[in-house]
């Protein structure tokens, strides 16, 4: 630090001596400073602790007297100071006792920017050329008398004019480089360290550009950077704490060999509550990159460990993972905002006994398939459950979408608003299986037909040849019966007659009657078909009634059988 001095000394006293009473003689002399830095500009509004001593000699001299003050620069790096009215040293003598009538009086000045009094630097040593008249009065032994009126204040007297600035005189040449000298022992006070760094007591001091590779050994203990300001690496214009910046693949390398330790630790340590802190935040503008990239080398390992609502005790997958996620609540949560988004992908490349996703849930134990699949989902109550909410006409939906060879979705719309429980692309039917005659499955096959249909069964009997067999009330609101869609009847006897013929069909009924005017009372079993009404399936209107051989859930089956 470089310290650019002003000294003022008041001599106001030597007028007044002779009429000064030595009990009121101020004990103090007044001594001002600006205070710059190596490039020469102001060190403004900061505080600083200056350390004034009086002695008798330029160089080896007795103390005779010695005290500190904290100072605060202004805006011009100014401090003013009252020599004498400060902290005495410990072992100083009294200001008061210094003689200054016993000869030639120097003034030593030394200064700490920091402002803790243990880092301070010498700034020179300098003859007070006029001692303060009347403390030089007070040890004269001159008589006293009574002190006079004080006169009047006169003018200030007008600013000088500022004289030329001389010319810069030219550089000398450049002497041989001596011989380097051997290493000598550190000493007590400024250290140097490899041209750029310099360390005097705790203060550690960049002053110019490093020429060699510069190691600042620590001793055990702590290096701390204080104030408000910013730590550039990189930058000129740092606006974080630590900014580091540069092309480097790789800014910055944390290294930690303890098999139990922390590579790097960040934490947001503010008391909790529902603020938007982050002990991590990571960012890439790269299409390609990541915003957080962890590896683990370690073939059984895991490379990220998220764990959440203050959970402390979490299980690892045997194996190793890309990723491991516990919580109280939510394990893991993906959301995606775009329309071709995806919440939650998951991808197995290997051919054979591989999965993309596995789910498991109520603590059950995982099954799945040995040959592999693209999501394994068990679970107590559920293996699966799918919702579909949008209920916006013409669009084709679905709660399940499943693609073999070809496309089957489950309870879905078509894209024409018609609602299907399970609706495949292709040849298959919905199945079911019952043990054989061994207790070994065997499977049974469902009657599928062009139409929707519903049907009904049941059983009467001819009274004087005639029956009216009435539709269930809930079947006739639920089904179509009119010109277009006729109510299809089906007659068994069990006896015999005449036979019979069915007559008077209608949305509630039907009338079944014995041939030639019989008059029977025959047993018979009937059974009814007819088409589906269409109905409202949660907020959307399904055709039914009218549907046959309506188009699949794709229409692209040929290239998909390529």
């Amino acid at each position: 630090m470089k310290l650019n001095m002003e000294k003022s000394i008041l001599l106001l006293f030597a007028c007044l001596a002779t009429v000064a009473v030595w009990s009121q003689v101020p004990q103090a002399f007044n001594y001002q400073a600006v205070v710059r830095d190596n490039s020469g500009s102001v060190i403004a509004n900061q505080s600083t602790m200056v350390r004034f001593s009086i002695l008798d000699a330029i160089s080896g001299g007795n103390q005779l007297y010695q005290e500190t003050q904290t100072k605060t620069t202004n805006q011009f790096g100014l401090v003013n100071a009252e020599v004498g009215k400060g902290s005495p040293s410990t072992s100083s003598p009294a200001f008061n006792s210094i003689n200054w009538a016993a000869g030639s009086v120097y003034l030593q000045v030394e200064v700490d920017v920091t402002g803790l009094g243990n880092a301070f630097t010498n700034m020179g040593t300098t003859q007070l050329l006029s001692v303060p008249y009347a403390l030089y009065a007070e040890k004269s032994g001159g008589t006293s008398s009574n002190v006079g009126p004080t006169g009047a204040t006169g003018p200030a007297g007008a600013n000088g004019a500022t004289g030329p600035q001389g010319n810069t005189g030219a550089n000398g040449a450049t002497g041989p480089k001596g011989d380097t000298g051997a290493t000598g022992p550190a000493g007590s006070g400024n250290i140097s360290a490899n041209n750029g760094v310099q360390i005097s007591n705790s203060v550690v001091q960049l002053g110019s550009t490093l020429t060699m590779n510069t190691t600042i050994p620590l001793g055990g203990f702590n290096l701390a950077f204080s104030g408000t300001g910013n730590v550039g690496i990189g930058t000129l214009a740092p606006s974080y704490p630590l900014h580091v910046a540069g092309t480097a693949n790789s800014l910055g390398l944390f290294n930690n060999t303890n098999a139990s330790g922390m590579g790097l630790t960040a934490q947001n340590s503010a008391a909790a509550g529902t603020g938007i802190g982050n002990g991590v935040f990571a960012a890439t503008q790269q299409s390609n990159g990541f915003g957080v990239y962890a590896l683990n080398l370690n073939t059984t390992g895991t490379a990220i460990l998220g764990v959440g609502n203050n959970l402390q005790n979490y299980t690892l997958v045997n194996g190793g993972s890309g990723g491991a996620f516990f919580a109280n609540l939510t394990g893991a949560y993906g959301y995606a905002d775009a329309t071709n988004g995806i919440g939650v992908y998951g991808k197995a490349i290997s051919a054979t006994q591989s999965y993309g996703v596995v789910g498991v849930a109520n603590n059950a134990s995982p099954a799945a398939p040995a040959e592999g699949a693209g999501g394994a989902f068990v679970g107590s109550n559920y293996g699966i459950s799918a919702i579909q909410t949008n209920g916006a006409a013409n669009i084709q939906t679905a709660a399940g979408y499943f693609v073999g060879d070809a496309t089957t979705l489950v309870e879905a719309f078509s894209n024409t608003n018609t609602h299907y429980k399970i609706w495949g692309s292709a040849g298959g039917s919905v199945s079911t299986c019952v043990e054989d005659l061994n207790g070994e499955p065997v499977t049974l096959h469902a009657i599928e037909t062009p139409e929707f249909y519903f049907q009904d069964y049941g059983e009467a009997k001819l009274v004087n040849g005639r029956a009216h067999i009435t539709i269930d009330p809930i079947l006739a609101k639920n089904i179509a019966i009119n010109e277009k869609h006729p109510l299809r009847v089906f007659v068994q006897l069990e006896g015999d007659c005449n036979g019979v013929y069915v007559t008077n069909k209608t949305a509630t009924g039907f009338d079944v009657v014995e041939l030639n005017g019989g008059t029977s009372n025959t047993a018979f079993q009937w059974s009814i078909t007819c088409n589906v009404a269409d109905m409202m399936v949660g907020k959307r209107m399904s055709k039914f009634a009218d549907l046959r051989f309506e188009k699949g859930p794709i229409t692209n089956l040929s290239e998909i059988r390529k």
